[in-house]
């Protein structure tokens, strides 16, 4: 360790959601210091309300309560089914989406599925968790600029400084450990030295909220159409107004025109809108502005270094037609801190991020994320007809085998595994109140 400069035990890069999770999460045995760096400057509080959500599993939820941020959230919608159907025909619905409503009330008839958050509104609870947590150090403006290996830094406990971290504004610090948690574009990564795979989707994505005449119900939904994903995602009522978060996934040149349409002739892109999702909740209108972003999914060639490791996108990122982008990223955070943790309790605060440890991790959640973006993948491949050869050769059996699929507990068993229960088990943190 250089005498000149401070060293820390661990230090997280990137304070987005699964970056302040996983520092939490370490936080929570109190004898390890953690340090959190964040680019930007603290959050603001979400006074105004955005048109994007994420879609929160009950795993992800569990996590929130254990790390105090849950009681933070100031608005969220609660949704309790999930309806997933193609334009041809046949469809899969799960949890209260199942209920006829001429014979219960679906808000009461199923525990929630989880919950619709704001992004701004899930990461000033996150971050008012983190200014609660006294062994966590947040440290705001902090960009990297340089990662470097320490020389014969195959760590050996936790007292010996594997990277020196240069910063942008002039500062600099040692640490014993590092998780890059700082996005697809992940300087940590690049600076490991670590590859990616991707796969262009070349499709786009316009992202809005939108006002609908009958109400949603709780109920996610979903649906193909031939050269589209349309994803409708509840959000809490606003002046009276029934809202739903959209998600439209199209192929690139057909995005842009409907961007440039919502720009120029609203009534005409709301008719296109309701009709693209068989007026499900009657007649759709743009609320507010559209945002437009590209598709793709990436997955790091490996997600351990040397006393470092990545998690959430900065290790993966996958289609968002499943809305597990973010539940992934928390899984990764779970598994990881738990691993740690459980190497620095059983060494008596000596070890910290050893190969053992790092491989544990790796084993767990590598095969895990490469699943979940080819699956995702498969099915965007399967449903879009437009990127599919066969795709309007296959549009008959593929509808009546929504169907049969949805009948046949099948889908039962996916939304269980979606929950992110099952691996959350594997760790500490399931059973935390």
């Amino acid at each position: 360790m250089s005498a000149q400069l401070p060293q820390k035990p661990i230090t997280v890069v990137g304070a987005g959601p699964a970056g302040a999770l996983m520092a939490l999460l370490l936080a929570q045995n109190t004898k390890l210091a953690v340090t959190l760096l964040d680019a930007a400057q603290p959050p603001k509080p979400p006074d105004q309300t955005e048109p994007r959500v994420f879609a929160l599993s009950p795993a992800s939820l569990q996590l929130l309560k254990v790390v105090g941020a849950y009681d933070h959230l100031i608005r969220y919608q609660s949704y309790s089914g999930m309806r997933v159907w193609h334009s041809g025909a046949g469809s899969i619905e799960l949890g209260s989406a199942k209920v006829d409503l001429a014979d219960a009330d679906r808000s009461g008839a199923h525990d929630p599925m989880g919950i619709m958050v704001e992004p701004q509104v899930l990461s000033y609870a996150l971050y008012q968790a983190v200014l609660a947590q006294p062994n966590l150090e947040l440290m705001h403006g902090r960009r990297i600029k340089r990662l470097s290996r320490l020389g014969g830094a195959e760590q050996i406990d936790i007292s010996r400084s594997s990277y020196r971290l240069d910063f942008e504004e002039g500062a600099s610090f040692e640490t014993a450990a590092v998780i890059g948690s700082d996005g697809r574009g992940s300087k940590v990564r690049a600076q490991l030295g670590v590859g990616t795979r991707t796969l262009n989707y070349e499709q786009n994505a316009l992202s809005f909220c939108s006002t609908c005449e009958k109400p949603h119900d709780q109920i996610a939904r979903q649906v193909f159409g031939s050269d589209s994903v349309l994803a409708l995602l509840p959000m809490q009522p606003l002046g009276g107004e029934q809202r739903v978060s959209v998600v439209w996934s199209l192929p690139a040149e057909r995005a842009n025109q409907l961007l440039a349409l919502a720009q120029s002739d609203t009534e005409q892109f709301n008719q296109l809108l309701s009709t693209a999702c068989q007026y499900e909740l009657g007649g759709l209108k743009l609320s507010g502005e559209a945002a437009l972003f590209p598709l793709s999914a990436m997955i790091a060639n490996q997600i351990t270094a040397t006393s470092s490791a990545l998690i959430a996108d900065a290790a993966h990122g996958v289609h968002p037609l499943a809305g597990q982008g973010l539940n992934l990223g928390f899984t990764d955070a779970a598994v990881l801190s738990d691993v740690l943790l459980s190497e620095f309790e059983k060494s008596g605060g000596k070890l910290l991020a050893s190969p053992r440890a790092l491989y544990e991790y790796e084993s767990k959640q590598k095969l895990h994320s490469e699943v979940a973006m080819h699956a995702f993948s498969a099915i965007n491949w399967g449903f879009a007809d437009h990127q599919n050869p066969a795709g309007h050769a296959l549009s008959a059996i593929r509808s009546s085998g929504i169907s049969r699929w949805g009948s046949s507990g099948l889908a039962e068993k996916i939304g269980s595994e979606a929950s992110g229960m099952r691996q959350l088990a594997q760790t500490r943190w399931a059973s935390i109140k």
